[in-house]
Formats: structure tokens, sequence, C-alpha cells
């Protein structure tokens, strides 16, 4: 498949549709259009025939249309994509239009060419904005400026020039700021209107830019009131989600979940959450575990399984890092481990009979399996 992709695309710049003549045959039609990479013109000769009865080619020969149809469309929707990731949006145009030349009936295509533009035209939209603002805040700074420097120095007539070609600009400009911030308000973006319409102010001061500055200003406090509503909301939603997994968490014994739940509850508790009574729900399931745990590996260091003990009251200590007592069992646990350790590498002496080490080993054995079942046992 990737073989066909990429013939397809080395062949794309033949690819040009063909005019059907009257001296073809459908099967010659097909053929050279199939040459020529006109694949939107060969399954469409293909249908036309299909749907007349007739059998242009064999199918193995019409499924392979098909498919390098399927492969050039797409090969152009990533080679397109890949346009657009680097910003290239003549590339990525040209590349949908050699793809749809080709495949003219590439519903793909023509959406994915169509996103595109519509994003291209929403950047540039943004830009246009960011630009006009730009500008009038330039101008905005210029109007405070040259009325300054003219006080001290009304003799400098370059100065006189610079400040009659401002005022020239600052009419058009404010007008073009109010009707930006009218648009923003239409298409309830209040952020927007504020800032245009300020800076339209400023240039132009009066009561009907006030009035419209004003206007935008309530219209902003309205939107940041929604937001703020909605994010309460949100963090109230999101807290009865953590006190339900916190309960949750506690009915499965999953206390190390249960305890960060509650921590991420502290910060943001929900309304109604009692959360002094959750604490005191965990305090009490930790407690049992602990007393349980402890229990379980004094079993097992009594029956020599040390490993085990060691691995019951470690896991433990996740639960209460602090505990002196649990804190004295694993350093004992861990000197016992070691001596035990320091003994398994002591060399088997070379005079004992081979039958004595393996009565050793299945006496080992025994043991190893003994201890296996007694774990097994315990709670």
């Amino acid at each position: 498949m990737r073989g066909v992709i990429l013939g397809a695309v080395l062949l794309l710049a033949g690819c040009a549709p063909i005019t059907a003549s009257m001296d073809l045959s459908p099967a010659e039609a097909v053929r050279r259009a199939v040459e020529r990479q006109d694949y939107g013109r060969a399954r469409e000769i293909l249908r036309r025939q299909e749907a007349r009865g007739e059998a242009l080619l064999p199918r193995s020969q019409a499924v392979r249309v098909q498919r390098l149809a399927a492969a050039l469309e797409q090969a152009m929707l990533l080679q397109a994509a890949g346009h657009l990731r680097r910003g290239e949006w003549a590339a990525a145009e040209a590349a949908y239009r050699r793809g749809l030349a080709c495949c003219p009936d590439s519903r793909a295509l023509s959406a994915a060419r169509d996103r595109a533009r519509e994003e291209q035209a929403a950047r540039l939209q943004a830009l246009h904005i960011r630009l006009l603002l730009a500008r009038g805040r330039h101008l905005a700074r210029l109007a405070g400026l040259y009325p300054q420097w003219l006080r001290l120095a009304p003799q400098d007539a370059a100065a006189r020039r610079e400040w009659a070609s401002v005022q020239i600009q600052v009419g058009p400009m404010a007008q073009a700021l109010t009707r930006l911030g009218a648009r923003a308000l239409a298409e309830d973006a209040p952020f927007l209107a504020v800032e245009s319409l300020e800076l339209a102010r400023a240039l132009a001061p009066g009561e009907a830019a006030e009035r419209r500055l004003q206007a935008a200003r309530a219209a902003r406090e309205d939107r940041l009131q929604a937001l703020q509503e909605r994010r309460r909301a949100e963090a109230e939603s999101q807290g009865r989600a953590r006190l339900a997994a916190l309960r949750g968490a506690l009915a499965a014994g999953e206390l190390m979940g249960a305890r960060r739940h509650l921590q991420a509850l502290a910060a943001d508790p929900p309304a109604g959450a009692d959360l002094e009574a959750l604490r005191a729900d965990l305090e009490r399931a930790v407690t049992a575990r602990m007393e349980s745990g402890l229990e379980a590996g004094r079993r097992h260091y009594l029956a020599g399984r040390i490993r085990e003990a060691l691995a019951v009251w470690r896991g433990l200590q996740r639960l209460r890092p602090g505990d002196a007592e649990l804190a004295a069992h694993v350093r004992r646990a861990e000197r016992a481990l070691e001596s035990l350790r320091a003994l398994e590498g002591m060399s088997v002496p070379a005079e004992e009979a081979p039958g004595d080490a393996k009565a050793g080993d299945v006496g080992a054995q025994g043991r190893t399996q003994g201890g296996e079942q007694e774990h097994q046992q315990d709670p």
C-alpha cells in the first residue's frame, strides 16, 4: 500500500484531466485515464458502464483503479496536512487542487480543503484585528505625545507636519475601532469590544463614545460573572465526583487512593461534605489495616518467612510512614534478612555427600511449600 501511495505522489505532476474522445472506446478511455492518473475520469467511465450492465475491465483491474484512486487521495491529504502543520497555506491549497484534479469526486479532499480555507480565513481575520488594535494603540500614543512636543517647541515645523498627518489618521481609525467594537458586541465578544472601544474613545472622545464603552463594559462584567458561576459549578461537580471516589475507595479498601482523594477534597470541598467524618472513617480503616498487617507480619516472621514479613510491613509503612512500632519491625526483619543472605552465601563443604545435599534440598523445598501454604491461609 505504501508503494502505491509513493507511486501516486511521484506521478502526480502528470495528473491532469483528459477529454474523452469520440474515437476512443470506453476501455481505451479508462486505460488512458489511468496512465494519466486521472482516476476520477476512470471511475466515472467505469460507473457509467456498470450502470449499463457492461464490464469494461476484469474485476481485478477495476479494483486496482479504485485502490490507486484511494491511494492518491490519501497521499494528497497527508501532503496537504504536512503543509498546514508548517503554516504553508498556499502549498496546501495547491495539494488539494492537484488531488481534486485527479479525483474530482473525492469528498474527503473537498471537505479537508474547505476546512483549511475556513481556518485560513479565521486566522486572517484574527490577524486583521490584531493589526487594527496595534495601529490604534500607536496612534493613541502619538496623539498624546505630539501636543506636548509642540508646547515645548512650537517652532518645530517638522513636528507640526507629523502631527497634522497623525490627526488625519485619527478620525478613520476611531471609526474603524468603533465598528470593530460594535461587531464584537454583536458576536458576544465583550472583551474585544471593550479593548477596541477604549481605543476609539481615546482617539475621538465624546458622549457617544463614552456610552458605547460603558455598554461594552457592562457586557464584560456580565460575562465575567457568568464565567465565575460556571467555574464554581465545575468545581462543585468535580468535588462531588471526588467525594464519590473517596467513598468508593474506602468501601473497596483502597486506603492510599482514599487518602489522595481526601487531600484533594480538603483544598476545595463541595458544599455539605463532612470531611472530618470522612477523615475519621479513613483513620479507623487505616488502624484496622495496621493491626491486621502487623499480626500477619509477625506470623510470617515467626515461621521464618522473613521476606514475606518484610513485604507486609513495608506495605504498611506507606499508610503510616512515622509509626515507631512498625519501623522497629522493619529494622529487625532487615537485619534478619541480611544474616540469612550471609548464611546462604556460604559455600557447601566439598566432602558433603551428594545424597545429603539432595536431602537438604528436599527439606528446604518442603519448608518453602509449607510456608507458602501458611502464607496463603493468612488474612
